[in-house]
């Protein structure tokens, strides 16, 4: 999950956030107005729910962090990385 600020200004006009809010990026995503306006043609809400209930957050982390590694090591020089 993802803190998300709330801004509050103080009586000197210093701005304070306060992380009261923690969400996933895809259910942030969900809470925002028209958000099925960004979605690329052909792209559901409800396929990207599907795909979200596949695996859980830390499944998923460790997914991206297993093909990050691959990544970098398709790019690396040899002996590098292995």
């Amino acid at each position: 999950p993802c803190g998300f600020a709330t801004e509050t200004v103080d009586e000197k006009g210093k701005i304070k956030k306060k992380y009261e809010t923690y969400l996933t990026p895809f259910e942030k995503f969900q809470s925002l107005l028209n958000h099925e306006q960004f979605l690329k043609k052909g792209v559901t809400m409800g396929y990207l729910r599907e795909v979200e209930r596949e695996h859980s957050d830390t499944e998923y982390a460790k997914l991206v962090q297993e093909k990050k590694a691959e990544l970098f090591r398709s790019f690396s020089k040899p002996g590098i990385l292995t």
